[in-house]
């Protein structure tokens, strides 16, 4: 954040490349259906389930049929609250660790963080691929852990 802007970032998290999209403003649904429409079949690539949070506008009729007309399956049925079945989350908590290794020495605004932020991404993408890979593509594992805690849902080691 720069100079008290929020900057909301959505990312998809495929075939071990992490894709983002900043919008300038809270996202509702007509403008998640568009982003699902302009991005989700080309940020799948081979990808056919999509894991996401339950935020309303990311539940919605019409964001479950963007979904499904984009070529992906909106993966139900897992703990609602279980941040280590969603695998964007690590693959955001490792974005963050670059982005504070470059934290500036000087008050930056919200474009120049923006410009930092998307280059930690690139850095992530590049450096940090095999491990994105490996997040992208063990969600059966990741679901077991998760649902075999106890109670169903609790924190694991991802």
């Amino acid at each position: 954040k720069g100079q008290g802007e929020a900057v909301r970032i959505w990312g998809m998290l495929a075939d071990g490349y992490l894709h983002i999209h900043i919008h300038d403003e809270p996202v509702n649904e007509e403008q998640y259906v568009e982003l699902i429409e302009d991005h989700f079949r080309e940020w799948a690539g081979a990808c056919s389930y999509l894991v996401q949070d339950f935020e309303r506008c990311l539940r919605t009729e019409a964001s479950k049929e963007a979904i499904q007309n984009a070529g992906l399956e909106l993966v139900e049925g897992y703990p609602r609250r279980s941040q280590d079945f969603n695998a964007i989350e690590n693959a955001w908590g490792i974005v963050k660790r670059r982005v504070d290794e470059t934290l500036p020495t000087w008050r930056e605004t919200r474009d120049e963080f923006i410009t930092r932020f998307r280059a930690a991404v690139a850095w992530v993408n590049k450096n940090k691929g095999e491990i994105l890979f490996y997040l992208s593509t063990n969600q059966k594992q990741r679901a077991n852990d998760c649902l075999s805690t106890e109670p169903p849902g609790g924190r694991t080691k991802w």
